[in-house]
């Protein structure tokens, strides 16, 4: 699970969702806003999972992938992942191997060169 202080916050959850770059993965939808702090969010509706434990349960599972690339790539901005409706339909592992590789994608060049 991120730290509270590394969440992003619900006023800047606008903000970003606006001025974002985007891509998308299987079953997720990748938004990235420059900025110098590490923030992110999760976005599971009831649409993917009808149950709130399902829910909590694959937002506690992409924030901990998140945390691990936070410190393997030193990562900055803020980020927006969205479960979308078709994500049911794939393996939970499947769809966050897909944002390791949409969070790659949008990085700046110099980070992908790891």
């Amino acid at each position: 699970m991120l730290s509270k202080h590394s969440r992003l916050p619900r006023e800047a959850f606008l903000s970003t969702f606006k001025a974002a770059r985007r891509t998308r993965g299987v079953g997720i939808q990748v938004l990235y806003a420059p900025a110098s702090t590490f923030k992110a969010s999760v976005v599971v509706s009831k649409k993917v999972a009808p149950l709130a434990v399902s829910r909590n349960r694959i937002r506690r599972v992409t924030y901990t992938t998140l945390r691990t690339l936070h410190t393997e790539i030193p990562l900055t901005g803020h980020w927006i992942i969205i479960f979308l409706p078709e994500s049911k339909k794939y393996p939970l592992k499947e769809v966050i191997a897909s944002l390791e590789t949409a969070i790659r994608s949008l990085l700046p060049s110099k980070s992908n060169s790891r």
